[in-house]
């Protein structure tokens, strides 16, 4: 994974947690492919790494060769993409086309994006599926639930003591280095990630 996958990714992690969805990882998956790995012109220039098409939700209109699958074919034509002022804009768009706060499960959120047909490429499900397995982004995601409001309640609450732990590490009560880091044990990263945030 590269530096600037990893920014981006991290990006939608905290755009999730603000926002109470679940399932990160094939959100993340999609931003590196759709992005080519954080590198393309459209997400660069015009803040889409989603590769969102163009409606009036946009900021603004780009026009970019790409291709598409157009009865089982592999077409090159001109497309009208959505551009944005900002990340956070693009991230609302794509929520409100997938609504991935409501998709409490890995599968729900895969059948879903098939479903509303999100790419046109056959093989786009696969690809997504390959990427969360080669980069292990599911251990991104929250454990699923068939109870949305049980999920949501828990994700709370883990937040919630997450930001109370990072919080007393910032005061030092916790220590420093090494002994920070033994007093964490298991949660150590993703404490101090969120640590990080904070600070930041």
């Amino acid at each position: 994974m590269t530096e600037a996958d990893n920014k981006l990714i991290m990006a939608w992690s905290a755009y999730c947690d603000d926002n109470g969805i679940a399932i990160k990882s094939v959100g993340m998956a999609q931003l590196m492919i759709e992005s080519s790995h954080a590198k393309s012109d459209l997400y660069i220039n015009n803040n889409n790494p989603f590769g969102i098409k163009y409606t009036e939700a946009a900021d603004y209109k780009v026009d970019y060769t790409t291709y598409e699958y157009i009865n089982g074919e592999r077409v090159e034509l001109v497309a009208s993409f959505a551009g944005y002022n900002s990340l956070t804009r693009c991230f609302n768009d794509y929520c409100r086309i997938v609504k991935p706060e409501d998709l409490i499960t890995y599968d729900d959120y895969i059948n879903h994006l098939e479903a509303i047909g999100y790419a046109t490429d056959p093989s786009y499900i696969n690809l997504i599926n390959d990427v969360v397995r080669d980069y292990d982004l599911k251990d991104f995601d929250l454990p699923g639930t068939d109870d949305l409001s049980r999920l949501r309640s828990l994700y709370k609450e883990y937040r919630d003591e997450l930001d109370r732990i990072a919080i007393n590490v910032i005061q030092g009560d916790y220590g420093n280095g090494l002994e920070r880091r033994e007093r964490l044990g298991d949660m150590y990263g993703v404490v101090q990630e969120r640590v990080n945030e904070i600070l930041a």
